[in-house]
């Protein structure tokens, strides 16, 4: 079926992405920035869906919560009055006990994604059956103190357990593809990529590492081989060159992450950047996805996930003999990736590193005559003999309780590169700031 739909997010970045994601069912008609527009846009549009969020203001700035959700299910109302029925899809980033959410079930709104975050594959499946209860079943066994038939909304059920209350809830973002490379090999990509997915996994984030096919590929071995691999798994850079698509129950879930690394089997033919384009869109279905392109970031076939790319992170070290030949790989392409580019500087020892690292966001430019400003966020600990007792061990660092908190120092301002603020509060420990932190800032 072809909709006409309209958006109604009130975050510009979401109605881009979902203009783009929403093409096999339909077209987006119409974008409305406030809530007022709503009922007007979808009668003169003739819109069949509306996607909706708790984010899009009202007119009247700073509302309490009780008018804003007052005014929603007055909208919502409205359009129920029309001749033609609106499928409303709903996101917000709530509670399951919240009675908001009963009172759009009982106008009929069962498309709800309630904790913040949808993947695309949702999204479109929902829209190519039509609406099912069973979708907000969950939200019906609740427990509800609040009478539904309230000519008011009520207040939003305040969180009484404190233990819940530190649980990380999600807002919606857009997603984010993030390639991660070096500047000079054994710099450490695959070790802060793979460390970095189990960091955002253990809050519940939605997080592939994608390894795409290059000439040395190691995530496999990384993650400890056919040992760890489910049984089910196949490689899914074989299953596109053989199938041209996924087969589901292929996946390799663990730890709270999608691993798509490039595998062990023999490819049927010479990977090319048409497979590498297919299998980019596969990957891309998750939110966020941290690409590990090693030392081979700079290589033609891989120039489509450059430009792909949210963010470029280049890992260097604090080895001042590397210097010279990275900014040389620097250089070329430089102007293409601009305000891309950041450092990641990995084996971070003490303050007596901090000229290195200044120099390293102060690269000249021979072209432009002039110093390209490339900002370094964050710092990665010199970890010593601790990291290869894990290894030795056969954990990753991240499941090492003496390397755990030296690295969530560390991840914290790379999450703040990918994440709303609103999120990373949320599983930002407070305390004193320490050395590491503050030394950070001060190169920062």
């Amino acid at each position: 079926m072809n909709h006409n739909i309209l958006l109604a997010t009130g975050d510009e970045e979401l109605d881009n992405w979902l203009n783009d994601i929403l093409t096999p069912v339909g077209q987006v008609v119409k974008t409305v920035y406030i809530r007022t527009h709503i009922v007007p846009q979808c009668q003169k549009n003739q819109v069949d869906v509306l996607i909706i969020s708790d984010n899009l203001p009202g007119d009247i700035p700073l509302q309490s919560p009780e008018r804003r959700d007052r005014e929603m299910i007055e909208i919502i109302e409205e359009l129920r009055l029309q001749s033609e029925p609106i499928r409303i899809i709903y996101l917000c980033r709530r509670r399951e006990e919240d009675i908001f959410l009963k009172h759009l079930i009982q106008r009929g709104i069962w498309d709800i994604f309630w904790n913040g975050f949808f993947q695309p594959e949702e999204l479109i499946r929902l829209l190519k059956n039509p609406p099912a209860f069973k979708h907000v079943v969950e939200l019906l066994r609740q427990g509800y103190n609040e009478d539904l038939n309230l000519t008011g909304v009520p207040s939003r059920t305040e969180i009484k357990d404190k233990k819940q209350a530190k649980k990380v809830e999600f807002v919606s973002f857009p997603p984010k593809f993030i390639v991660i490379g070096n500047l000079s090999p054994s710099s450490g990509t695959t070790f802060i990529t793979v460390n970095l997915a189990r960091f955002l996994g253990e809050k519940n984030l939605p997080v592939s590492v994608y390894e795409p096919v290059m000439e040395q590929n190691i995530l496999f071995d990384y993650l400890g081989g056919a040992e760890k691999s489910p049984k089910d798994w196949v490689p899914w850079a074989l299953q596109i060159q053989s199938e041209e698509k996924i087969k589901e129950g292929t996946d390799w879930e663990q730890s709270g992450v999608k691993w798509v690394p490039a595998g062990n089997q023999p490819l049927k033919r010479t990977w090319t950047e048409r497979d590498s384009l297919k299998l980019t869109r596969q990957v891309k279905q998750t939110p966020l996805v941290l690409v590990d392109l090693s030392n081979e970031w700079d290589k033609p076939v891989h120039e489509h996930l450059l430009m792909e790319a949210d963010m470029v992170w280049l890992i260097t070290d604090t080895d001042p003999l590397k210097k010279t030949d990275a900014i040389s790989r620097l250089q070329p392409v430089y102007d293409r990736l601009d305000q891309k580019l950041s450092f990641i500087v990995n084996r971070w020892f003490d303050e007596a590193d901090k000229s290195m690292i200044t120099e390293w966001a102060e690269i000249w430019n021979r072209e432009k005559n002039e110093p390209v400003k490339i900002p370094v966020i964050s710092l990665i600990p010199e970890l010593g003999h601790e990291n290869n007792l894990a290894l030795w061990k056969g954990k990753m660092a991240w499941d090492y309780p003496g390397l755990k908190e030296k690295l969530k120092e560390a991840f914290i301002p790379l999450s703040k590169q990918i994440l709303p603020q609103s999120i990373v509060d949320q599983f930002i420990d407070k305390g004193p700031v320490n050395l590491f932190q503050a030394i950070f800032r001060k190169v920062r």
